[in-house]
């Protein structure tokens, strides 16, 4: 999850404009989010009860929702996800990693 997450953000499109308009970068940001809920998919599920901050459906569901529905995606939501909520991500999943070492 966090190699996806650094990879969005090192290659993080100036807006959401940009995003639309670029397809090689918006198709790689979509698989790179699809990668982060496939591993959250995965995590065990003591590790999701001890971290209930860490909003795990909401990352499997927007996997299932690109994988799924692809030809409708809203990249302006996907854009909300970068923007809003992957620095969080990061910071969270890199404490739950500290604790586990």
């Amino acid at each position: 999850m966090l190699e996806m997450i650094g990879k969005i953000i090192r290659h993080r499109p100036e807006s959401v404009d940009v995003l639309r308009n670029n397809e090689v970068l918006e198709g790689a940001v979509l698989r790179w989010i699809e990668i982060i809920g496939e591993a959250a998919s995965k995590v065990s599920d003591a590790t999701t009860r001890e971290h209930p901050e860490v909003p795990w459906s909401n990352i499997v569901g927007i996997r299932n929702r690109l994988i799924h529905g692809y030809p409708t995606v809203n990249l302006s939501l996907v854009w909300g996800v970068i923007e809003d909520n992957l620095a969080t991500l990061r910071t969270q999943i890199e404490m739950i990693l500290e604790q586990l070492a």
